[in-house]
């Protein structure tokens, strides 16, 4: 059951790592003349009933009751939910109550902005930095139920928010208020959950890192696009061979300028082939590198969010994607070599001018596709995968 750790709330002097550290709840105490105890409520039960109308059951019975409406409010985000419930687990293991006769010091990161005249703050509990949580067990005994889960909802609530980069505990009394109140702002809640959990789990971290690997992969494709472009043309319009060729008369004239023109392709091919062909290995190289990345993130926010389903989904399809673009350049080398082979075939059989007229006319129509930007829907393709928030 969600809520076994209230059958058992007693002593625990084992410590366990944790990622809290010198934060805790505040209360607020009056006492008598002789220093004994008349009122304790917490920190944020106080301002709550005083500054903003929050309506709260004093007479519960049991914690469970409270615990349970708040696990239903939290329940609208299961990964916070399951976030809270471990945090919840490791406060219940780790509680050392401060016995009758001494005093937890004040933290100083409640920040408060009110106090009730004739009483005074007094640190209620302490989750210390080696991850036990001190609890006085004098202001303890004079709580009654609604408090003493708000306790236990604070602590919890602030272990995740300390995650989210919090240091003071505001936005933890902020949300504590409204969770244990009969009139909750509801929109409210919804709002602190969520940023907590964008924070806890930044998606988008991890979309902007799509985004950059993409926008990467793009820049890097239009520049060999342009260089092999650029050799083309200079192949295509300064070549003396291809004149040469052209002009022949003579058969071995012919057949050498042509030659010449065949074998400077060749070259050129050579240079432009690999620059092409490296763009598909670039990409490659590129998703390795992402998907590091990725995985990084996942690591580093992965046990806390639980959002492996998303991201492993994300990377999927990525990988498609980017299976696009090495797919595109692979097969425009293949079109190419195809047509060039078949150009060098009339060469071999004596069709010298025209072998060199093929040359040409498959650089004029490489050049003609390469300017139509044929990579340009794989990456719109690739970027309209990535959600917009």
């Amino acid at each position: 059951m969600k809520y076994l750790f209230l059958l058992a709330l007693t002593i625990s002097f084992h410590t366990l790592a944790s990622t809290g550290g010198g934060n805790g709840g505040i209360s607020v105490v009056c006492r008598g003349p002789e220093g004994k105890i008349t009122s304790a409520e917490l920190l944020e039960i106080y301002e709550g009933r005083t500054l903003y109308k929050k309506v709260y059951d004093n007479s519960l019975g049991d914690m469970s009751t409270m615990m349970a409406m708040v696990e239903d409010q939290l329940g609208q985000n299961p990964v916070y939910l399951k976030r809270y419930q471990q945090e919840l687990g490791l406060i219940h293991k780790n509680i050392i109550f401060v016995p009758k006769g001494h005093k937890i010091e004040l933290t100083e990161d409640a920040l408060p902005v009110i106090s009730q005249v004739g009483c005074s703050l007094e640190q209620l509990a302490n989750y210390t930095q080696s991850g036990t949580v001190l609890i006085s067990q004098e202001i303890f005994d004079n709580l009654d139920n609604l408090n003493k889960a708000a306790l236990y909802v604070h602590e919890a609530v602030y272990a995740v928010r300390r995650q989210a980069g919090d240091t003071t505990s505001v936005r933890t009394r902020k949300l504590v208020k409204e969770l244990t109140a009969l009139n909750p702002d509801k929109s409210m809640v919804a709002s602190e959950i969520s940023q907590t959990y964008d924070q806890l789990c930044p998606l988008q971290e991890y979309l902007g890192l799509n985004k950059r690997m993409f926008q990467e992969d793009y820049k890097n494709l239009m520049e060999r696009e342009d260089a092999f472009i650029s050799g083309i043309r200079t192949w295509r319009t300064g070549s003396q061979s291809i004149v040469q060729c052209r002009e022949a008369k003579k058969k071995k004239q012919i057949e050498s300028s042509c030659l010449a023109a065949l074998q400077e392709w060749n070259s050129l091919i050579m240079i432009l082939n690999s620059l092409t062909a490296s763009t598909a290995s670039r990409i490659e190289s590129m998703f390795i590198g992402y998907n590091s990345e990725a995985t990084n993130l996942f690591n580093k926010y992965g046990n806390t969010c639980s959002w492996n389903v998303l991201l492993n989904e994300e990377i999927i399809d990525v990988r498609t994607v980017r299976s696009i673009f090495v797919d595109s350049v692979n097969s425009m080398l293949l079109d190419q070599h195809e047509e060039v082979d078949h150009c060098k075939t009339l060469y071999g059989l004596g069709s010298y001018k025209q072998s060199v007229e093929c040359l040409i006319k498959t650089s004029d129509e490489t050049i003609s596709k390469l300017n139509r930007n044929p990579y340009k829907s794989s990456y719109l393709d690739a970027l309209s995968l990535l959600p917009k928030n």
